[in-house]
């Protein structure tokens, strides 16, 4: 199986002065990817499933940040300049699966839902666009419709504080594992109440994110269609339309039962 990489991470903090050049994040290109082996991280937890379950990675670009100001318009576009090349070979050539290394609340100066628009490009790419797209994000992220429409397996972390970001990539790509295997490609169904929360009051701890998490893990033993159930806790210092909490599945069952577990 081959499966093409790639890896984008900034929260993006809407309402202070900065802005987050090209030059603030950590740029990682092709086999230099693969140097975060053993690091603890998102791309490690991935690496490791993929490691053991024989998969060829095509590996594009890992672009991360630490938390600051609204992104310059040019680092999303340098990122894709350097997977776009890449994916629209693996495309042409046949690629199994796609898996992303996401965060989930990156805004640009150009771009309001970077994660989405990712989403959106590599579905435009022919080839690509009933490719199986898993991929793991963090539980602060302000999961979009697009978000949703675009990917397939998208999983998210379940502590704060993320002590448990490498197992929630493997969670994801043991996901990708099985729908390759099984040939039954999943959908998400999201779910966004009019509610924010600042970051302080997401702690998975304490209620209400504690009672949360308890119910989505009873709710994925009660439904097998269901093959995850993520409580977002949302990043409230985006200043976008889909800010806040919110609640998404993976399932291969129908929206209406879905949209009920999550209510």
């Amino acid at each position: 199986m081959k499966i093409l990489f790639a890896g984008l991470f900034h929260e993006t903090h809407c309402f202070v002065s900065d802005r987050t050049p090209l030059g603030d994040f950590r740029r990682e290109r092709g086999d230099e990817i693969f140097r975060r082996r053993g690091d603890g991280s998102q791309i490690d937890g991935f690496l490791e499933v993929a490691g053991r379950a024989g998969w060829t990675v095509l590996p594009t670009a890992s672009y991360t940040a630490m938390p600051s100001g609204i992104v310059t318009a040019d680092v999303f576009e340098s990122f894709w300049s350097d997977v776009a090349p890449i994916a629209e070979a693996a495309a042409r050539s046949g690629v199994d699966g796609i898996y992303l290394s996401l965060h989930g609340a990156m805004v640009t100066e150009a771009i309001e839902d970077v994660e989405g628009e990712l989403l959106a490009r590599l579905r435009s790419i022919g080839g690509l666009r009933q490719t199986p797209i898993f991929g793991v994000f963090d539980l602060h992220a302000n999961f979009t419709g697009a978000m949703a429409r675009h990917a397939n397996g998208l999983v998210c972390y379940r502590e704060n504080p993320h002590i448990d970001a490498r197992v929630s990539a493997i969670r994801a790509a043991e996901l990708l594992e099985r729908c390759l295997a099984s040939g039954v490609v999943p959908r998400m169904v999201r779910l966004n109440p009019p509610i924010v929360w600042p970051p302080t009051g997401t702690g998975t701890a304490d209620s209400p994110m504690r009672d949360l998490e308890a119910l989505a893990r009873r709710t994925e033993v009660e439904d097998p269609e269901l093959w995850a159930v993520n409580v977002v806790a949302g990043f409230s210092f985006a200043d976008v339309e889909d800010a806040g909490v919110s609640f998404s599945v993976v399932t291969t069952g129908r929206e209406e039962p879905a949209r009920s577990a999550h209510e």
